[in-house]
């Protein structure tokens, strides 16, 4: 299976296979599942970039990946889609370092939940993509992970 991929996208599949192999349990690898889903999103992103034949900035922003993709035209994307896929750079680091606050079982569904969305947008725009395929008990829940990352944004735009 990973003889299809090369280069970002190669990487991105690494990533998911990662994802899909530590979701039996997503309590105890909630860390691991999170960073490895926002760096296959990232390493997708940055793949979009190579298609169009441009080195893709060295950062793990992914918002700021998705607005450049956005503005040359490369990605059309609704605003829920885009607020969905951004909120995976939080995971780029919070996931990975002692001093960040532990994530939990449901932050890690959100981001599956949130790189899958990035995997649609892409299929939907004719890019290749790798998507994360955990097992159901992991995603038994995805439209309510989705619907409650939704929530969440649109209750902090009240809030602020």
């Amino acid at each position: 299976m990973a003889e299809q991929y090369e280069g970002f996208l190669y990487a991105a599949h690494k990533d998911a296979i990662t994802v899909d192999a530590l979701s039996s349990d997503p309590d105890l690898y909630c860390e691991s599942i999170a960073f490895h889903a926002q760096q296959a999103a990232e390493k997708m992103l940055k793949n979009v970039f190579e298609i169009h034949e441009r080195q893709p900035e060295f950062t793990h922003d992914i918002g700021r990946l998705m607005s450049v993709a956005l503005d040359e035209e490369w990605l059309s994307a609704e605003e829920s889609q885009i607020r969905t896929i951004v909120s995976l750079s939080k995971f780029a680091v919070a996931a990975r370092y002692e001093t960040a606050p532990d994530l939990t079982g449901a932050e890690a569904r959100e981001a599956i939940v949130a790189c899958n969305v990035l995997a649609d947008l892409l299929e939907e725009n004719g890019l290749p993509n790798v998507r994360i395929n955990s097992n159901a008990g992991l995603l038994r829940n995805e439209e309510a992970a989705t619907q409650a990352v939704s929530c969440e944004r649109d209750l902090s735009e009240v809030t602020e």
